[in-house]
């Protein structure tokens, strides 16, 4: 079962790494480990604790089908300036929270895009789609919470 959240983001700098994805349909763990390894980068090169850090990991398209994954922490002053700077605009999203490893992930995501989105009590807005990370999220064990979510609005209910 996936669990629903709705959170209003805050605008904010983010810094961090990008890469290029592989397809995650048809590749589900092996993005997942991608994703890990851009991970563990970001950790080493930002030197947060991922115990008590809030990460995201924005999905950025490029309009032909590409899919590029931003592992990012929100900036600070004793962030390296190297790293790659990504402005996050922030609003209100719709969260599907995922508990399990990657094997699962793919029916978790798939559940919350396809049923639930399309029936739930909003509209999709511009936007990223966003990955939260926080202690809960571990290296892909069963116990491993990962909270995904899309840009919205909620529906006008005086139609």
């Amino acid at each position: 079962m996936v669990k629903i959240e709705e959170y209003f983001l805050s605008r904010t700098t983010l810094r961090g790494r990008r890469e290029r994805l592989r397809n995650p349909v048809s590749d589900p763990v092996g993005v997942w480990q991608q994703v890990a390894d851009l991970w563990d980068q970001v950790i080493a090169l930002t030197a947060i604790d991922p115990t008590t850090s809030l990460r995201y990991g924005v999905l950025l398209t490029d309009g032909f089908g590409g899919v590029e994954y931003f592992a990012g922490v929100p900036d600070a002053p004793h962030l390296d300036t190297s790293l790659d700077e990504l402005p996050f605009d922030g609003g209100l999203y719709l969260f599907g929270e995922h508990v399990g490893g990657a094997q699962t992930l793919k029916d978790s995501a798939h559940w919350f895009y396809e049923s639930y989105l399309p029936t739930a009590p909003y509209d999709l807005r511009e936007g990223p789609m966003v990955h939260l990370l926080d202690a809960r999220f571990r290296d892909g064990d069963e116990a491993c919470v990962l909270s995904f979510g899309s840009p919205v609005e909620r529906h006008n209910t005086e139609r």
